[in-house]
């Protein structure tokens, strides 16, 4: 069980992971540490969409298994990279994008599949959400629990401000990902 941050969120999962009596899960603050583990057969990524595609490529290199959330990358160039790092080390990669697994979606692509819509030439789509502003924010330091330099990973580093946790730094295109981009992959 790894996170980041030691407000309480290694302890929540370890309590999760045990209920029903199943093993007792070690805690870690850094995933990277869990993947030299012989025990540990795969990763799940929910970290922020800038580790995504180096997660899975360091799990792929590490002989392990790996779940990871949409967006899978933030350019075509490092989903490659996680292909070829899954097919090097023969290792399974799934992307959670439950949302075009569920049943409405299933029967459009086999539809599409069938033919029953011609040659599709063009396809338009819009998302509208009335999300109020969140402010630009302003610098300051990092909360006590939080290890931000682990936490921007692979991003390009950049001050901390006040209102990018939990989700709001897709706002500001940490990493190269936007809100535009994860909402994409889930619609």
């Amino acid at each position: 069980m790894c996170a980041i941050q030691t407000s309480g969120a290694i302890a929540k999962g370890i309590k999760a992971a045990t209920s029903g009596g199943r093993r007792q899960p070690q805690g870690l603050k850094d995933f990277r540490k869990a993947l030299n583990d012989p025990a540990v057969d795969g990763l799940v990524c929910a970290a922020p969409d800038h580790w995504h595609a180096a997660a899975t490529i360091l799990a792929c290199v590490a002989g392990k298994h790996v779940y990871v959330e949409k967006p899978c990358s933030q350019t075509p160039d490092e989903g490659e990279l996680m292909i070829a790092a899954a097919r090097g080390s023969s290792r399974v990669v799934q992307v959670g994008t439950q949302r075009r697994s569920g049943p409405l979606f299933r029967e459009a692509i086999e539809r599409v599949h069938n033919g029953e819509i011609g040659d599709l030439r063009l396809a338009k789509g819009w998302y509208y959400d009335d999300r109020p502003s969140i402010g630009r924010g302003k610098p300051s330091d990092p909360p006590a629990w939080l290890d931000y330099n682990l936490w921007q990973g692979p991003a390009p580093e950049q001050p901390y401000r006040d209102n990018i946790l939990h989700y709001n730094w897709h706002f500001f295109g940490i990493g190269a990902t936007a809100r535009l981009e994860t909402t994409v992959c889930t619609q």
